[in-house]
Formats: C-alpha cells, structure tokens, sequence
C-alpha cells in the first residue's frame, strides 16, 4: 500500500461530531484544499483505509462522516446483528463497505459489483484489507442469468451514474453479466438477509423481481433502496 495520505487533523476532529448536515458541511470546509490531491490512500471515517479519488465529491464524502448521512447507518448499527448478513448490490468503489464491514465483523457482506472499473477498484482495496468480510462478486444483480450492457462507464467508475441496458450500440458500452438473488442465495448455508442495499441507478424492480423468493419466504429482514426519479419532460 502506499503511504496513507494525511488528513487535516480539524477535519478528523469535526468527523466525530453529530453534526446534522455533515457532508455538506465538511464539503464547504474543506472540499477545495482536497480536490487536487489526486488518487490516495486515506483512512476513511470508519477507519479503514481505502483508496479515493479526492477530485471526487463521492469520494470525499468517506472521509468526512457516515457515508449517506447519519440516520440509515445509525439504524443499520442499532439493527442489524454482528455476526448478520449484508447484500451490497451496486458497490462502486465501495462508499459503504467499510461502515458496513463494522457492523458485521462476525457476519459477511455479500458486494455486487457489474463495472469491471469499479470491480478492480475495489479488489484494491479488500487486498490491502484481507480481513474484512466481504466476498466481491463481478456481476450486477437482476430477474435473472443474463448478460446486458452498462452504459456511461467513465462516470460511473468514479461513483457517479451508470445505468444497465437490454442492449446497446455503444462499442464504449461494456457487457456485463447479470444473476438474480434468489439463484445467488440458494446455494448458501445461511437462512436470512437481514440487510440489502440496492443502489442499482434504475435496475430496481429487475432486481426485486430476481428476489422474489426470498422476499415471499421473508427471509430478507430489511430494504435500503435508492432510487432514481425520472424528470417528466
């Protein structure tokens, strides 16, 4: 690993205060000493050590506070068990794997990951952390086996919006495959889910639809979904 990079010691200070609007804040404190630093090592605020890209407002916001503000993280360690099961299905370059690496140091994190980018990003970083536990997979999750298309690549390799497509005439355009969770998960020992994050940029109802067992069975205990609303024009 090369040298963890230093951060201002006012903004690790800050980090562990409960502020309200955290990462807005920390943003407009320190957003324009950070942003030309480049690609670094940087122990997150969960005091893991990642790799970043600090030109990269996503980025930075795991080194300020708990990634996505304080409420679903909060509720995720007061919720889910530490020996419990976290499916992370549109991981990035992994904004949440390192809090939820916290919250289940005796369970796994299952990490779905489409973009071969952002999938050898994050084989980076769980390299230089072997003892986390988390399995990376390089497949995204939807209705079932198949193979699709991912488009705008270079945005989304910096955690931005790239959105998979039936089919594609973009020779930029990767191919990429897809597995539903039910498949996934049959083949597993354990009963239950007790958290699945889906942040799929518009793929949701596909991959509820590959769940659909495991949600009739109730064996997935709670849902955080983000989801894309489409502007009418």
């Amino acid at each position: 690993m090369q040298k963890l990079e230093s951060l201002p010691n006012a903004l690790k200070l800050i980090r562990r205060t409960p502020l309200g609007n955290r990462l807005g804040i920390m943003e407009i404190l320190f957003g324009s000493s950070l942003e030309n630093k480049g690609i670094r090592w940087v122990n997150t605020a969960a005091d893991i050590p990642w790799k970043i890209d600090f030109g990269e407002p996503c980025h930075r916001w795991m080194i300020y506070g708990d990634y996505a503000g304080t409420n679903f993280l909060t509720w995720a360690r007061n919720n889910v068990p530490t020996d419990g099961v976290i499916v992370d299905s549109g991981s990035n370059i992994g904004q949440f794997l390192p809090y939820f690496s916290k919250i289940v140091p005796d369970g796994l994190i299952l990490s779905y990951e489409p973009s071969s980018y952002c999938y050898g990003w994050l084989q980076d970083c769980l390299k230089e952390n072997p003892e986390l536990p988390i399995q990376l997979h390089n497949f995204g999750l939807g209705e079932g086996e198949s193979e699709l298309f991912f488009e705008d690549q270079n945005h989304a390799a910096h955690g931005l919006w790239g959105t998979i497509k039936q089919h594609s005439n973009d020779s930029n355009n990767e191919k990429v495959e897809i597995q539903s969770l039910d498949d996934q998960i049959s083949t597993r020992e354990f009963l239950k889910i007790d958290l699945w994050k889906l942040d799929v940029e518009g793929f949701e109802v596909q991959a509820l639809k590959g769940a659909k067992k495991l949600l009739k069975e109730k064996r997935i205990k709670s849902l955080y979904i983000e989801l894309q609303i489409k502007k009418k024009k």
